[in-house]
């Protein structure tokens, strides 16, 4: 006699993105994994709050070729408060003690961000993610106030990087870019996920951001250099620059090649070629510039190494934990170790997690490496 099929009930609620990939949905609003991985969740409502207050004039409409998408994009009142909060108590952690900067993006942001929605959500999912760890018994659910508005700005912020809108906007590509990576510093739950990424396969979630401000200083300095209604990026462009300014005797010097020698020797009969010469060279590269400089340029050189490394190197990294990335990332802390910890947005200390990581992941061999 033939076995009865199982009853069950099959929800049918869940949002088009988990369907399509044929992943259970969480039908959260967002749902949860396209609010780990930055999606635009069809379950998300144009409300991120918990009440439905009127829509006011943040809202912009796209009217010409520097605008990146063709819809009205609405924002609520309660986003008045967040985009005040990051003016107010956010930029100031982000600024790094820099006067200059902060002046500049106060009185630049206000004009530039509503004419681009991905870089006004951008700039209220990290003032939310900052209200989330500043208020973690608020009555707000910020954090999810925060997943909301990154989604949208993740999707839009995608669309706008195609060649015939990029060159038109890079201003704003570039800030939404920074601010991306700050937010995933801010947000990250589980701190492995600093360094690895399972799912989908690829370097972790803060790589993406910090590489497309690379690849625009690379490709659009240009127009990066011309604009005017974007002065504080000015500060920014010298460090990312492809000759960057090199002072004689850096501290780390001896202490990094020593790392590199030691690693080659254990790695020695496995390599074909020299192990991750290049990235060798980009750290070394970033510790000369941060050894001469202030806290902004401290964490801009530490991004740089995630912006330039090689793809063989996160594929190892990424992976295959491979124990010699993961020493290079231990000496990469200690450039992300001299920001100011404020900066993170988060109580905790950035560096310390992911050196735990690290340390969890290294046979015994390579943790002498890094004490």
């Amino acid at each position: 006699m033939g076995q009865s099929r199982r009853s069950h009930t099959k929800s049918r609620n869940g949002c088009k993105e988990c369907k399509t990939k044929k992943i259970k949905c969480d039908e959260k609003v967002p749902c949860g994994r396209c609010s780990k991985f930055s999606l635009a969740c069809s379950l998300s409502t144009e409300s991120t709050s918990s009440t439905n207050p009127s829509r006011h004039s943040l809202a912009s409409k796209p009217i010409d070729s520097s605008s990146p998408s063709t819809f009205i994009d609405t924002f609520e009142a309660s986003d008045f408060a967040l985009f005040n909060h990051f003016l107010t108590t956010t930029l100031p952690c982000l600024a790094l003690k820099n006067e200059a900067l902060l002046m500049s993006w106060k009185s630049d942001l206000p004009n530039l961000a509503p004419k681009f929605p991905y870089l006004l959500h951008e700039v209220l999912a990290v003032s939310a993610i900052h209200l989330h760890h500043l208020n973690p018994s608020s009555s707000i659910n910020y954090q999810r106030v925060a997943w909301g508005h990154q989604a949208k700005a993740f999707s839009q912020f995608r669309d706008a990087l195609s060649p015939e809108v990029a060159a038109h906007q890079v201003h704003a590509l570039f800030a939404c870019s920074a601010l991306m990576s700050n937010y995933y510093f801010a947000s990250f739950e589980d701190p492995s996920s600093l360094l690895f990424n399972s799912d989908p396969s690829g370097p972790p979630e803060w790589i993406f951001p910090v590489r497309g401000c690379a690849t625009l200083v690379r490709q659009l300095r240009g127009p990066l250099e011309a604009s005017t209604s974007w002065t504080a990026l000015q500060s920014s462009l010298d460090t990312w620059s492809v000759s960057p300014p090199s002072p004689e005797g850096p501290e780390w010097e001896s202490e990094i090649r020593s790392m590199e020698a030691k690693l080659r020797a254990m790695s020695h009969g496995t390599a074909p070629r020299p192990l991750y010469e290049e990235d060798f060279q980009l750290l070394r590269k970033c510790f000369k510039i941060a050894g001469k400089a202030g806290d902004a340029s401290c964490k801009v050189s530490a991004m740089m190494f995630g912006g330039a490394a090689s793809e063989e190197f996160l594929k190892d990294m990424t992976e295959r934990k491979r124990p010699e990335t993961l020493v290079m990332m231990a000496f990469w802390c200690v450039l992300i170790s001299r920001v100011n910890q404020r900066h993170w947005l988060r109580s905790e200390s950035v560096p310390e997690a992911i050196l735990g990581v690290i340390e969890a992941h290294l046979p015994p061999e390579y943790l002498e490496l890094i004490r």
